[in-house]
C-alpha cells in the first residue's frame, strides 16, 4: 500500500507524541516538492552559474574552469566537495550563485507541500530543517522572534529551526567541510550540541529527509536517552532491499524506526496524502483522549 496505516498499535508512540508536541524535521525532499532543487541539482546549478559568470573570475584561476571540467565537475559524487572547490575558487561569486538560484526556485517553487506539513503544526510541536530556503516560513507567516537559525539555536527550539542557515544571511550557510565542522565538531559546535538536545528529550519524526549525513547520524548516536524517532521515507520496487538494510541499521543504532511509503502509482507527490492520513490520525488519537 503507499499509505501506511497510522492506527496500526506500532504508531501509538508517534501519534501522542505528535497530538502532544514534538520535533518534526523536515529536508530537501520537502523542498523538493516545492520546486526547488535537491543537493546535486544544486552542485549542478552553481557550477553553471560559475561558468556563465567565468568572466568574473581572476584569469589565472578561470583556467582551471573550462567547459570540459564543468561538465565532469557534475559527476563529482562528493557534494560537499563540490562545494569546498567552488567557495575557494571564488567565494563571492559562490554566494552570488546560491542565492541567485534560490530566487529563481522561490520565483517557481507552490505551496501545498506546505499546507500538508503545516496540517502538523498544532503549536504544540516545533520543525526543524536543513533546508535553507525561507518558504515554509513565508507560508505560515512565522515572525523572526518564532525562529532560530545557525549559530544562534540556543538551548530551546523555537517554532521553525535553521540548522543548516537561511538563504538570506550566509554567514549562517552550511555547505562547505569547514563550515560542517564548525557546526557539528569543532568545540561549542551549535549544530550538534542544539540536535543532541533536541533527540534526548524528544521524539522526532523526519520527514523528507534521507538521515544519510553523517554528522547528524552522530548526533543521534550521542543520545543519552535513547528516544524512539520515525523515518518516513519513500520506496519503490528498486529501493526495497536498500531500505531492508537501513532500516535494520537506523532502528539498531539510532533506534529510528522506518515508515516507508510507496512511490511506483503516483510518484512523489504520494508524501501528501501521507502526511494527510498522519495528520487525520494524530486528530483521532486527540480526540479519542478528550
Amino acid at each position: 500500500m503507499s499509505i501506511p496505516n497510522f492506527n496500526l498499535p506500532q504508531y501509538e508512540t508517534l501519534l501522542y507524541s505528535l497530538s502532544s508536541g514534538t520535533c518534526i524535521f523536515f529536508g530537501a525532499g520537502v523542498s523538493k516538492l516545492a520546486g526547488y532543487k535537491l543537493w546535486n541539482e544544486l552542485r549542478d546549478g552553481v557550477i553553471d552559474f560559475f561558468w556563465t559568470n567565468r568572466t568574473a573570475i581572476s584569469e589565472d584561476k578561470r583556467k582551471t574552469l573550462d567547459y570540459s571540467f564543468c561538465e565532469y565537475f557534475k559527476k563529482h559524487e562528493d557534494v560537499i566537495e563540490a562545494f569546498n572547490f567552488l567557495y575557494a575558487l571564488d567565494k563571492p561569486l559562490f554566494i552570488k550563485g546560491i542565492k541567485s538560484i534560490f530566487c529563481d526556485d522561490e520565483q517557481k517553487s507552490n505551496n501545498e507541500i506546505y499546507a500538508y506539513l503545516n496540517r502538523l503544526n498544532n503549536w504544540n510541536n516545533f520543525f526543524v530543517t536543513t533546508n535553507i530556503d525561507r518558504s515554509y516560513q513565508q507560508f505560515i507567516g512565522v515572525p523572526d522572534e518564532l525562529v532560530t537559525i545557525n549559530p544562534n539555536l540556543g538551548n530551546s527550539p523555537k517554532l521553525l529551526n535553521y540548522i543548516h542557515g537561511r538563504v538570506d544571511k550566509e554567514d549562517t550557510w552550511i555547505f562547505t567541510r569547514a563550515q560542517y565542522n564548525k557546526g557539528y565538531i569543532i568545540d561549542d559546535a551549535s549544530c550538534m550540541k542544539f540536535l543532541i538536545n533536541i533527540f534526548d528529550n524528544y521524539n522526532v519524526l523526519f520527514v523528507g529527509y534521507g538521515l544519510r549525513e553523517d554528522d547528524i547520524k552522530r548526533a543521534l548516536s550521542l543520545t543519552k536517552k535513547r528516544k524512539t524517532h520515525y523515518w518516513l521515507e519513500e520506496s519503490s520496487r528498486n529501493r526495497e532491499d536498500y531500505l531492508k538494510i537501513r532500516k535494520t541499521t537506523m532502528k539498531e543504532n539510532y533506534n529510528t524506526h522506518l515508515i516507508p511509503y510507496y512511490i511506483d502509482e503516483e510518484g512523489h507527490e504520494v508524501l501528501l496524502k501521507v502526511i494527510d492520513a498522519l495528520y487525520k490520525a494524530v486528530n483521532n488519537k486527540t480526540e479519542g483522549l478528550r
